[in-house]
């Protein structure tokens, strides 16, 4: 049985095409689908586009120190020195800063006593530095103030809910992207409770695509399906094409996992064609020749597992073309290894061998694909 199947794919709102993870930088990866945008149109901006992760990243940062500066525009009492002192202290890593902010409270030995705005503009405080950690990628930063963020998020919740949204959502994918998924469900969860109270259906769709994803590496195959399908029916409502295919493709995946021979068996392969059917469908239409590629090589594999190796053979041979057209030789090696499968399948020795060592060699991308 052919396990090359691909996945891991999300769209980029500026080319709209969809790309592998390691197309993303980690914060873009999580981001919403209408801003997520891939290294290539990060790099390269186009007219009227945000600039790098850095840049958007130093600008969620500033907006919330403002407006954690702005609490405190009636400065001048002991809590507000305090408050502006800590705010000043906040993105500062090294012990001493840490020590002083540590003791910072007290002023004569007596706790420096903080009216609401300025608990908000302290939590600001802590959101800008989450954000900051998240775009650096300090995974062990942003652990290490974990709890100091989920209080801000708490106590932000009320007040200014988006915030609190996105510190759970940034500690979400600090826990995803190290592999501890158990982990990133319950803050991913929180951001999710959140934007369904606010009515935000683009963030509550990013929500359930996380979610799916890690349901996906537990093998929680079911739970999986049940986030991605609610990713997918918001897609439908938001009108978002390229939202639509990744979901699409996502459930198909998953589809493919539940139809291994030691669970079930053709009903949920049958499933899982319909659904990669549809992201085929999607790709082509925006012309993302990446998905198209993706989706091509998942229709294979179900078409191989039901025993259709010449329709399998068909859609190896498109989606190999594809991976060549966008010069992902890793894509085409797949497509070789899946087409010396269906051929040793079909009995047929020489086109196996063939296949199987174009998969080996490094100028496979170059290398037109033998006539069948």
């Amino acid at each position: 049985k052919e396990k090359a199947a691909a996945g891991g794919v999300k769209p980029c709102s500026v080319c709209n095409q969809s790309k592998l993870s390691d197309s993303f930088s980690n914060k873009q990866w999580s981001a919403k689908a209408h801003s997520r945008k891939c290294l290539d149109c990060v790099a390269h901006p186009q007219a009227g586009s945000a600039g790098g992760q850095a840049g958007l990243a130093e600008g969620r940062s500033s907006i919330a120190l403002a407006a954690a500066m702005k609490l405190l525009k009636e400065a001048g009492d002991t809590a507000n020195q305090f408050c502006a002192k800590q705010l000043s202290l906040g993105n500062a890593s090294d012990s001493d800063a840490a020590s002083e902010r540590a003791t910072a409270g007290t002023e004569t030995g007596q706790a420096v006593r903080l009216l609401p705005a300025q608990q908000t503009a302290l939590q600001l405080g802590v959101y800008s530095k989450v954000t900051s950690l998240h775009a650096a990628q300090d995974w062990k930063g942003l652990q290490a103030i974990e709890h100091e963020a989920c209080a801000a998020a708490v106590n932000l919740h009320p007040v200014l809910p988006t915030y609190a949204m996105e510190i759970y959502g940034d500690l979400g994918d600090c826990y995803e992207l190290q592999g501890l998924y158990e982990k990133a469900v319950v803050l991913h969860e929180k951001s999710k409770s959140i934007c369904a109270e606010m009515g935000d259906k683009a963030g509550l769709g990013v929500a359930c695509s996380n979610l799916g994803n890690c349901y996906e590496r537990l093998g929680q195959y079911d739970k999986a399906i049940a986030s991605h399908e609610q990713d997918l029916t918001l897609a439908v409502e938001l009108g978002d094409r390229v939202g639509i295919g990744a979901a699409s493709g996502c459930l198909g995946f998953c589809y493919m996992k539940l139809a291994l021979p030691e669970k079930s068996l053709e009903p949920q392969y049958e499933k899982a064609i319909a659904f990669h059917e549809k992201d085929l469908e999607i790709a082509k239409e925006i012309d993302d020749k990446v998905g198209m590629a993706r989706a091509g090589c998942n229709l294979g594999v179900c078409y191989f597992s039901l025993g259709l190796h010449e329709r399998a053979i068909d859609f190896h041979l498109e989606s190999r073309a594809m991976y060549e057209e966008v010069k992902d030789p890793a894509g085409v090696m797949r497509a070789c290894v899946n087409l010396g499968d269906c051929y040793q399948a079909l009995g047929n020795e020489d086109k196996a061998v063939h296949w199987r060592a174009m998969s080996t060699t490094e100028q496979s991308v170059a290398v037109k694909p033998a006539s069948d």
